[in-house]
């Protein structure tokens, strides 16, 4: 059988269904079930708990795993402090309490969290009187030692578990852990409310935008041209403080910015910064030490009604010009991996990963039998060293341009032909390419070896 077929699987989408317990949503006229504490405010938001009283939070933890809960300082007042840990690794741990909340079209929980822990996945569960489950994952969420706001907007929350039916009325709230690994930590949650939010829409407007100072024939707007018919935005003076401003006229949801800069006089230092008023500003993104060309700035769940780009050191002293900029919806940085995927679709095809295009990629493990550490050599000749560990990817600079796998077809076969050490050839005119991976040693201790040849195959050197 051909090694294609034996060791290069399809990566398939594991889907897990943990089931270890039933969960007993208490029933509208519950009396462990209390409505929100008092109504919203001007805002639409509802306090749901302050957590100045405990009353009504139970705990549960799967078999090795250990979970208590306690009062402590908040960010105002009292918090909620979970104490876990995890003595094997594995299991989870559940703080949850019962409510009788009606939904708005459309909504958003919040809450501020901070954390003393190694990576966990930390989700946010709803459960509704039917027990149906939705849930919001952050996974390996590494927790600030300072509070930080935490949103679950309607659109990040996905169905788990259940018979079915629409998301309308909530029984139970949740905040659960799930290990990466063993160790115990504290997590502190705070103020957890419910806002009401206006329906969920797609912007239609036009922004208005605005600069610091402007050169004649290259106005602001023209940023925004989708069919390049102006030449986009230049400064009008040489100073090194500079801003672009964009009003979206309403608060505005988005997931990031791709920038277009002029090939001579770009940013070199820069912040992307968001406002609601135009007098409060925040930084979210900075870039230093940029290059020009086209820029993208991951936004995830950015919300506002200014955005500014904060221009501070231009490429070469001479002012700043950006030839277009685009508002990029917030699907764009969903994930890492969905921004990424963005990215590569902008990109030329061999740049980035197979998968980053959406194909198929096959790869086999490298290992020794009873070791856990695993490696994954793909069809391609990338190496990922160890399952969430960082991927070589090769490349060749040959005849004045760089090759990838893109530019070849791979061949893969094993050492004698049966061998389970696994190696991908690139065949080219003029050279012959070969990645090789095996692994050796005791379980536990094992290492992973990787050769890279290269054979140039003309009789000029290369």
């Amino acid at each position: 059988m051909s090694f294609s077929r034996v060791l290069f699987v399809p990566i398939l989408t594991a889907i897990l269904l943990m089931l270890p317990f039933t969960i007993q949503a208490a029933p509208p006229d519950h009396p462990n079930a209390p409505a929100a504490p008092g109504g919203s405010d001007a805002r639409g938001i509802t306090l749901l708990d302050d957590f100045e009283d405990l009353s009504g939070w139970t705990i549960a933890a799967s078999p090795g795993a250990r979970l208590e809960i306690a009062q402590d300082t908040g960010r105002a007042g009292r918090a909620l402090r979970l104490d876990f840990e995890f003595q094997d690794g594995a299991g989870y741990v559940i703080a949850s309490k019962a409510f009788r909340l009606r939904l708005p079209d459309n909504f958003a929980f919040r809450a501020y969290t901070r954390g003393e822990a190694p990576p966990n996945d930390f989700e946010f569960k709803l459960v509704d009187p039917r027990q149906n489950v939705w849930w919001f994952k952050q996974r390996e969420h590494v927790f600030s030692g300072d509070w930080q706001p935490m949103t679950v907007k309607k659109r990040h929350l996905s169905f788990a578990w259940g018979p079915g039916g629409p998301l309308q009325d909530v029984a139970v709230v949740e905040f659960a852990l799930v290990p990466g690994t063993r160790g115990k930590g504290s997590v502190w949650i705070d103020e957890l409310t419910l806002e009401e939010r206006e329906p969920a829409h797609t912007y239609t407007l036009q922004p208005e935008v605005t600069a610091s100072t402007t050169a004649e024939g290259y106005p602001p707007a023209g940023v925004l041209d989708p069919v390049h018919t102006t030449n986009g935005w230049r400064s009008g003076a040489l100073a090194e403080d500079q801003w672009l401003q964009l009003d979206f006229l309403v608060i505005r949801e988005y997931g990031g910015l791709v920038i277009d800069w002029d090939a001579d006089d770009y940013a070199v230092d820069y912040q992307a910064q968001v406002s609601d008023d135009k007098e409060n500003w925040r930084t979210a993104y900075t870039v230093r030490d940029g290059n020009g060309g086209r820029d993208y700035l991951y936004l995830p769940d950015a919300e506002s009604r200014y955005l500014r780009l904060n221009l501070q050191r231009s490429s070469r002293g001479r002012g700043y010009g950006i030839s277009r900029v685009r508002v990029q919806s917030h699907e764009f940085s969903g994930s890492p991996n969905q921004f990424f995927e963005a990215v590569a679709r902008d990109a030329t095809r061999g740049l980035y990963p197979r998968y980053f295009q959406g194909e198929q990629s096959y790869w086999t493990v490298v290992g020794v039998g009873g070791d856990g550490r695993e490696a994954l050599l793909g069809e391609d000749g990338a190496l990922e060293v160890d399952k969430g560990g960082f991927t070589v990817e090769p490349f060749l600079f040959a005849d004045g341009r760089l090759i990838t796998w893109a530019d070849v077809e791979p061949v893969q076969d094993l050492a004698d032909g049966y061998l389970p050490i696994p190696t991908v050839r690139w065949e080219h005119e003029h050279f012959w390419f070969a990645v090789t991976a095996f692994a050796a040693g005791k379980p536990g201790e094992s290492a992973l070896y990787a050769r890279y040849r290269l054979e140039n195959l003309s009789t000029e050197p290369r």
